[in-house]
């Protein structure tokens, strides 16, 4: 009896043995697995980044997107507007959704930046992946003024890694990236960087 149970003992130990190896190797897959698609997409979505970071004069992806408020010198609701068209003037890119907090946060601090340098800038506010009354009872809560267009889809918030909102790009009058992204919402000290850096670019 005594070999008997000293047998099951040990295939009792073999089974968990190999169950434990082969839970420890499907772990490690699933790891490399995340490190590979981490790998492959954190460039992608950083790429606009990484390539300013590295001193490259970066054009922003185009995009061609219709008035939805505030619309100003830009037009009436509606109007199509093209990034590239603005080339000239410096443009405030900033992709928002009314059921995102920290865009909430900012929402002062933006408009306080429209306030100063709107008739100078152009601040092309995103509202993306959001409802229409949603998007206007944002806008009349903070009595927002900056220019917002809007878009049903992400393709174009993709385009710019945009996985997260809001976001925030400061685009130079020669068409180009002239600040590293602000991936986040902005707050009073990335707010006096943007206005620094707008004020070092408009004409004197």
């Amino acid at each position: 009896m005594a070999a008997v149970s000293e047998t099951t003992t040990d295939e009792r130990t073999s089974t968990w043995r190999i169950a434990g190896i082969t839970l420890a190797i499907v772990l490690s897959l699933g790891l490399i697995t995340l490190l590979t698609l981490g790998l492959v997409r954190e460039p992608d979505r950083l790429k606009l980044d990484h390539s300013f970071d590295n001193g490259e004069r970066v054009v922003p992806p185009d995009f061609t997107l219709p008035i939805f408020a505030n619309g100003g010198r830009l037009g009436p609701v509606g109007t199509p507007v093209t990034l590239s068209a603005l080339r000239g003037t410096p443009v405030v890119i900033n992709f928002w959704a009314s059921w995102c907090a920290p865009c909430h946060d900012e929402a002062p601090i933006l408009q306080d930046l429209q306030r100063r340098f709107g008739d100078r800038v152009v601040f092309l506010t995103v509202n993306s992946e959001d409802g229409p009354d949603e998007a206007r009872e944002f806008i009349r809560r903070y009595k927002a003024t900056f220019p917002v267009v809007r878009t049903g889809q992400d393709n174009i918030r993709r385009s710019y890694g945009t996985n997260q909102m809001p976001e925030t790009f400061v685009i130079d009058p020669d068409g180009t990236l002239g600040m590293t992204p602000f991936r986040g919402g902005i707050d009073v000290e990335s707010a006096a960087e943007i206005a620094d850096h707008l004020t070092a670019v408009l004409p004197k």
